[in-house]
């Protein structure tokens, strides 16, 4: 059984879903269909280097909202460049000896939530 299924998406109004796909799926039609557009990839200065973040290539020229979340793990206190419109967490690891964007197991979301907590307040989502 494959265990990469999973991805992270931070909306832009903070909230954070993990997200199962199909691991047989191509990778890039799983993007393209979360993202509802062309991609690029981003490295969070924030977060373990195996983990990527994947964005709207022209987010900021679409007039996207920003993403607060997704800019802070992008450092924008640092570089200024905002992350606009929503944002996708997966990770980097090696297909066939090259370097590759693949999925992230149930042990990499927990990690990854483990980390966010302690560098973002996590907001509580209350349905009444």
């Amino acid at each position: 059984m494959l265990k990469n299924k999973f991805y992270m998406q931070i909306s832009t109004d903070g909230t954070i879903e993990i997200k199962e796909f199909n691991p047989l799926d191509d990778i890039n039609d799983v993007i393209h269909a979360a993202l509802d557009s062309y991609y690029e990839i981003v490295r969070c200065r924030s977060l373990p280097h195996k983990y990527l973040m994947l964005v709207d290539d022209c987010g900021l020229l679409k007039s996207l909202p920003v993403n607060p979340v997704a800019s802070e793990l992008y450092g924008i206190r640092i570089h200024g460049c905002p992350i606009c419109g929503p944002a996708l967490i997966m990770r980097e690891d090696l297909v066939d000896g090259e370097p590759d964007i693949v999925g992230m197991t149930e042990e990499d979301t927990a990690e990854l939530v483990r980390k966010l907590r302690g560098l973002i307040v996590l907001q509580e989502v209350n349905e009444e």
